[in-house]
Order: C-alpha cells, then sequence, then structure tokens
C-alpha cells in the first residue's frame, strides 16, 4: 500500500509546485501524519516524516528536516525495516553535509555499510557517493576518490545509468582538485556523453561548466570561455540559479585570465549574488575569494583585503578547512605584494600549519577507516564461523537422524524377515503334517476295506460249509 502513500504524496506536492506555495504541502502532511497514529501504520508514519523532512528541505530549514528524518529513524528502528532504515539514513547524512556538518554526515553514512543487503545496493552506492563528497569537502580527497570508486561498481551492475554519470561527474571533480586536469576532463566528457543520452539538462550543464572549469586550471583560456559560456547561457535557459552562480564564476575567471578586471568582476559579483540566494556557503567563500583577488589586481587593496577576510571568515565558520588554505594562501600572497612581510609570514605559516595538519587528519582517518573495516571483517569472520559450526551440527544432526532410521528399518525388516521364515517353516510343516494325515487316513481306510472283505469272506465260507456255521453259532 505504500504506493498509494506515495502516489498522494506526490500529488501534495506537485500541487504546492504549482501553487508556489510551500506551507500548503508542510500542512497537508502533518494533518496526514496525524492519522497514522495507528501501530499498523508505523512505516506509513515514517514515509509521512520523511516527505515534511524534504519539504523543509526545499525551504533550507536543516534544522527541522534533522528533526523530522531523526524522529523517522526512531519509527523504522521499531518497526526493523533495514531498507527504510538505510533511506532514512541516506537522507539524515545528505542533509548533514548540505547543513556543512560533514563529520556527522560522515558518521551517519557509515552506518548504512551493516544494513547492505539484498534489496539495499543502491542505498549503499549512495552512501558511498554522499561520503566521498563529505571527504572532499573536508580535505581528504584520497578518501574521497576511494569511496568515489566503491560506489562505481555498484551502479554499473545495477545498470544504472543515472548513478553511474553522477558518479562519473563526482570522479572527475576529485581529479579536478587534485590537479589532474587531464584524467577530470576524460570524466567529464564521459558524463556529457551520459547526460545528453539520458537527456539530463542539468548534467548536461554540469558536463558543460566543469569542462569548461578544467580547461582554465590548464591555461586553455578560449576553449574554457567557449564551454562557460554555453553552460551559462544553458543555466539562464533553464533558470537554474545554482548553475548560473558557478558557470558566472568561471566565466569570470577567463575575463580575469585576460585582464578584463571589469568583466571578470561582473561575473564574480553575479556568481556571488546566486550563490548567496542559493545558501551555497562554499561557493560563497570562492566568490569572495576571486572578488578579493580582482580588486587587488585593479589596485584597490582595500576592497580586495576586505573580501579576502570574509571569505576567511566565512570558511572557518563552515568548517571549509580546503578553502581556508586557499585564503590563508591568497592572503600571505597579498601582504606580500603590498610589502607587508609580518603579516605575509603570520598567514603563510598559518597555512603551512593547516596544511600539515589535513595530511595528519587524511592519516588519522585512512587507520580509523582500516580499524573499522579491520573489525567489520573480524564480526563477518566470527558469523561465518558460528554459521559454519551451526551447519555442521544441523548436518550432523540430519546425518545423525537418517542413520538412526536406517537403523531402525533394518530392525524392522530382520524381524520381519524372521516372521515370514518362520510362517514359511510352519506352513511347510502344516503342509507336511495334513499329508501325513491324508496317508493315514488312507492306510486305515485300506485296513477297513481288508476287514470287511476278512469278514465278508468268512460269512461266505460258513454259509457254504454246515460245520462251521455251526461252530460259529455255538459262540
Amino acid at each position: 500500500m505504500r504506493w498509494i502513500f506515495n502516489f498522494i504524496a506526490l500529488l501534495f506536492l506537485a500541487g504546492t509546485a504549482y501553487a508556489q506555495d510551500g506551507t500548503g504541502t508542510l500542512d497537508s502532511l502533518e494533518k496526514l501524519l496525524t492519522t497514522s497514529q495507528k501501530p499498523d501504520g508505523k512505516a506509513r508514519r515514517a514515509d509521512l516524516l520523511l516527505a515534511i523532512g524534504e519539504a523543509h528541505s526545499n525551504n533550507h530549514d536543516f534544522q527541522k528536516v534533522l528533526q523530522s528524518f531523526q524522529e523517522a529513524h526512531s519509527v523504522a528502528v521499531a518497526v526493523g525495516n533495514n531498507k527504510l532504515l538505510a533511506e532514512i539514513l541516506l537522507q539524515t547524512g545528505k542533509t548533514q553535509r548540505k547543513a556543512a556538518d560533514y563529520n556527522a554526515a560522515i558518521e551517519t553514512l557509515e552506518k548504512i555499510k551493516p544494513l547492505a543487503s539484498s534489496g539495499t545496493e543502491l542505498f549503499l552506492a549512495e552512501a558511498y557517493h554522499e561520503l566521498s563528497k563529505s571527504f572532499q569537502l573536508l580535505g581528504n580527497n584520497e578518501l574521497a576518490y576511494e569511496y568515489a570508486l566503491a560506489s562505481l561498481p555498484i551502479w554499473e551492475a545495477n545498470s544504472d545509468a543515472t548513478g553511474t554519470m553522477r558518479c562519473k561527474y563526482q570522479i572527475g571533480e576529485i581529479l579536478f582538485f587534485q590537479e589532474d586536469f587531464d584524467m577530470a576532463l576524460d570524466y567529464y566528457q564521459q558524463t556529457r556523453n551520459l547526460a545528453e543520452s539520458l537527456h539530463d539538462s542539468i548534467y548536461i550543464y554540469n558536463s558543460l561548466a566543469a569542462i569548461g572549469g578544467a580547461y582554465s586550471r590548464k591555461g586553455a583560456t578560449e576553449a574554457s570561455m567557449l564551454y562557460s559560456l554555453r553552460a551559462y547561457a544553458l543555466a539562464k535557459s533553464l533558470g537554474y540559479e545554482t548553475g548560473l552562480g558557478y558557470s558566472a564564476h568561471n566565466v569570470g575567471i577567463n575575463h580575469l585570465a585576460l585582464s578584463r578586471f571589469d568583466s571578470a568582476l561582473f561575473y564574480f559579483k553575479v556568481s556571488y549574488e546566486m550563490k548567496k540566494k542559493t545558501k551555497d556557503r562554499w561557493g560563497e567563500v570562492a566568490s569572495l575569494q576571486y572578488i578579493g583577488k580582482t580588486c587587488l589586481e585593479m589596485g584597490d587593496s582595500n576592497s580586495g583585503l576586505v573580501c579576502l577576510r570574509q571569505a576567511l571568515a566565512l570558511a572557518k565558520e563552515i568548517q571549509a578547512k580546503p578553502r581556508v588554505l586557499e585564503t590563508y594562501q591568497l592572503l600571505a600572497e597579498a601582504y606580500e605584494k603590498l610589502e607587508e612581510p609580518a603579516l605575509a609570514y603570520q598567514y603563510l605559516k598559518s597555512y603551512t600549519v593547516l596544511k600539515d595538519s589535513l595530511v595528519n587528519e587524511n592519516m588519522q582517518q585512512k587507520m580509523a577507516n582500516a580499524q573499522t573495516t579491520y573489525h567489520l571483517q573480524q564480526r563477518e569472520k566470527a558469523l561465518t564461523q558460528k554459521t559454519q559450526e551451526i551447519r555442521t551440527i544441523y548436518v550432523i544432526s540430519i546425518i545423525g537422524a537418517f542413520f538412526a532410521l536406517a537403523v531402525l528399518l533394518w530392525l524392522a525388516y530382520s524381524k520381519m524377515s524372521q516372521q515370514y521364515a518362520l510362517n514359511d517353516e510352519l506352513k511347510q510343516k502344516n503342509l507336511l503334517i495334513a499329508k501325513q494325515n491324508q496317508q493315514m487316513e488312507v492306510l486305515l481306510d485300506g485296513q477297513k476295506i481288508k476287514r470287511k472283505n476278512a469278514v465278508e469272506a468268512e460269512r461266505i465260507q460258513i454259509k457254504r460249509n454246515p460245520l462251521k456255521r455251526a461252530a460259529f453259532i455255538s459262540k
């Protein structure tokens, strides 16, 4: 019956989208929630709580989203539905990532691994995808790459072209930040091919913008400008605000490379406004960095330094360590050009300390993951061994039961065989006795006939001989 509920929820959401009134959806879903208090409606209640959380997500109210998902999680645990539980954990992890709470997102998403079973493979692939994003945002590109690669074969094995496309794009992003631009371009192009075959306009945009960004980093400004302008035009035609923010940023970078500072500043400001509108805080940091760089290039050092300090404060606030690292470097370079060596040294030192810290964190995370993997393998090994022991006991019990049954059958057969032999012997004896009786009867009958014949012969003689007759009478 869950499909009926999902259909109703979809109708509510569609109606709300049409009316441009998010409040109506929440009110309707919350009214439905009050009718699902019965014990047999727990799974439906969890679905409703998920839908309410997603409605809050559209309003970027992450606190309420997580509240709804937490309640849904409690219901799913009570129901004991692993598939539903995996879905709730996945949505919770996504929300925590969007709210820039990356460590919490990783902790939540890791809980999906033990739930992996038949029917939840795609949840596991999605969890790996989200883990890849979270580790990337923490600056751990190595683990981000490992998780992205772990999700790819699952998507491909399930013939999920959309999942494969998203995964290839994520791998391209990681390679881009590792400055392997040629490999990144290859994955971006694969993404574009899949997006065009699926007629997915958003990922066509994403791949065009990413290809433009990669060419920009390779120094191929003309190629970068071509792809970036195509991406910007597509985002504009789609009304895709997130896309407008990123493509405007890429166009700005190309103008900056060509020393067209006014045009660069215009596009960076467009990008910044779009990112503020979509609450893309990482993107806001990047736009502030480039506005600061452009102002410094134009000779407006005060505005440039103000923007860079804003970028640093925001990056620290959202714990975007890679962005903090970049901003330390930009501030060190800026103060060096402004001939303020003390401040340049201060930011350079902060840059070095943070870089070393990130390397150590990566190593610690790898060690923690290795330890977790070891414990999971040990648990699986113990479980396999226990299962094998139970199976052995079961097999021995079955063999023992069959053996006991065979012994019983053999004893029964032996007894029946003896009984059959005894019966046969008795039958033979009875036949022999009957035959002897028959022979005895024949013999007796013969003797009777002889006696009768003798008596008759004697009578005849008496009749014939008067002397014998007189003697017979005197007797």
